[in-house]
């Protein structure tokens, strides 16, 4: 089971290549996007890296964007979960613990599970619900608390079901 996030940090210009240092200086491999953006992919295997090292890493991220707050303008988050299932799924949203989640398939014989980031968690839908609901873009840290809480329960969520995460 892989795990994934995206960042895209759009910066004042002048600031861009300020945190781009920052973030490398930090363990991370940012990719300068345009002059005034950022992206930061970050994958784990969570059979390989393990639960507890996943969660620690959100907390630290998530710390990281509040101390470079003056740094970014905007950040937009996206996370899923892709693992192997050869078996047929339904594609469409449902709720999972206390986070709600977007399955459809993936390439060949993968499934792809994404936290839907909207402020409420509709009732189940079945059927490809809109990629927007699963990014969310912040001008601020005033929600950035809620939206990495979200990810780690969403992480938590889905390897409580597993027994090698």
């Amino acid at each position: 089971m892989d795990f994934n996030i995206i960042l895209d940090l759009a910066c004042e210009v002048g600031k861009t290549s300020k945190l781009l240092k920052v973030l490398k200086n930090s363990g991370f491999s940012p990719r300068l996007i345009s002059y005034d953006s950022i992206r930061l992919r970050i994958n784990y295997n969570l059979k390989t890296e393990g639960l507890g090292k996943v969660l620690s890493d959100i907390l630290n991220i998530s710390t990281l964007l509040k101390n470079l707050r003056d740094l970014w303008v905007v950040v937009c988050i996206e996370t899923w979960v892709e693992e192997l299932n050869g078996g047929k799924i339904v594609s469409g949203m449902y709720r999972v613990g206390d986070v709600c989640v977007s399955v459809r398939r993936g390439r060949g014989n993968r499934v792809v599970k994404k936290l839907v980031l909207a402020d409420q968690c509709r009732s189940i839908v079945r059927g490809l619900i809109p990629e927007s609901l699963t990014r969310k873009c912040l001008e601020s840290q005033e929600n950035l608390d809620s939206v990495f809480s979200q990810i780690r329960s969403f992480i938590y969520e889905l390897c409580a079901v597993k027994t090698h995460c």
